[in-house]
């Protein structure tokens, strides 16, 4: 009788381990705490602290390196652990790319591409050109975004890329230096 009130016990308290994870892993997953962006929500640079940090090794490289592309994921507060900055040297011609992982420089990489424009110093940085793309993009359906700032024709530009439902992205353009909203171009098979 004294094993038969064990094992139901047992049975009882393994029942309710059970639950409780099922219960857990339920929610973690409706808060987005194991999606890929989970890691993001409230960590990180921003892409002017970013900068700072990749600048001192790009002019240990080339001393006259100025910066050409900046680009990452990042979460809805504009900020992210792991960033890619390009820079240019004019005496040199060289191209390359110093990335950050978890806010450490990790890489310098020689690139092959042709930017030669510097995006310079003066801009708006990532967390607040977010902030104004999502005003843009309106229901979001991923709270990561690919954020890149370049030297695209005569304008500095900040693009955000909005994913907004099934195959269908929004690349919102934000003025860097003004951070002021340029336009909304529907990216995607989705459309």
């Amino acid at each position: 009788m004294k094993n038969n009130k064990l094992i139901i016990v047992i049975t009882l308290i393994i029942f309710l381990v059970l639950a409780c994870f099922v219960f857990l892993n339920k929610n973690s997953q409706k808060t987005g705490e194991n999606s890929v962006g989970a890691n993001l929500l409230n960590s990180g640079k921003t892409a002017q602290s970013a900068y700072q940090t990749t600048l001192t090794e790009a002019i240990k490289k080339r001393d006259d390196a100025r910066p050409v592309d900046i680009s990452a994921y990042v979460n809805n507060k504009g900020t992210s652990d792991n960033w890619y900055v390009e820079f240019y040297s004019a005496s040199s011609g060289e191209l390359f790319k110093i990335s950050i992982k978890n806010g450490k420089v990790t890489d310098i990489i020689d690139q092959k591409t042709t930017k030669k424009e510097s995006i310079g110093e003066n801009w708006v940085d990532s967390n607040r050109a977010v902030e104004r793309a999502l005003q843009e993009c309106g229901q979001v359906t991923e709270k990561t975004y690919f954020v890149s700032l370049d030297h695209l024709g005569a304008n500095i530009k900040w693009n955000i890329n909005c994913k907004v439902g099934e195959n269908k992205t929004l690349r919102v353009e934000i003025d860097a230096p003004t951070g002021v909203y340029i336009a909304t171009h529907k990216a995607g098979i989705g459309w």
